[in-house]
């Protein structure tokens, strides 16, 4: 449908440019008029009202370990859960992860705080989750079970006692975009 507007669109031009002569120079105009505001307005309805409901140019996925799933549905909602359908109940890293690294067991995360649950809890003290800084994600995608979230310094105690290879890169999310 939208395709037929924008040829509809480019045809009124073609006409109004090579086929109306000279002498109806203001019913040409018009006729160009119409057809640049026909390809204008079906395009903005298309990226106004269509989007949304899909994917956004900028969201991706991609697997990591087992069977889960690395998502980017928007900049702050960029999380890791199992593949396909998915609850509360699944284990899954909630939002927002800013660095991944896995292998074929484990998933690590770094994550900080979504931009509406950052700044001050109501009663004005720093948010208590992210004061020390950013929250870390281990998930074993063997057993499964995640731990989190954790300080830096538990992070690594917990990376050496599960025996997570030292060499399992940390690298921004966008780094693994294909």
């Amino acid at each position: 449908m939208f395709i037929a507007f924008i040829i509809l669109g480019a045809v009124l031009i073609f006409i109004s440019i090579f086929v109306i002569k000279r002498d109806k120079k203001s019913f040409r105009i018009i006729v160009l008029l119409l057809g640049i505001s026909l390809i204008l307005s079906f395009g903005m309805v298309y990226f106004a009202i269509l989007t949304p409901f899909g994917r956004g140019f900028l969201d991706f996925s991609y697997r990591v370990a087992g069977n889960y799933v690395l998502y980017r549905n928007s900049a702050e909602q960029v999380f890791v859960a199992p593949e396909g359908n998915w609850t509360g109940e699944n284990m899954m890293i909630p939002p927002r992860i800013v660095e991944i690294g896995w292998d074929q067991k484990f998933v690590l995360a770094k994550q900080v705080p979504v931009e509406e649950e950052s700044g001050s809890d109501k009663d004005g003290s720093v948010d208590s989750l992210f004061a020390g800084g950013p929250r870390y994600w281990i998930l074993d995608a063997e057993v499964p079970r995640v731990y989190g979230p954790l300080t830096e310094k538990e992070f690594n105690s917990l990376r050496i006692s599960l025996t997570v290879h030292p060499s399992v890169p940390f690298e921004d999310v966008y780094y693994w975009r294909k």
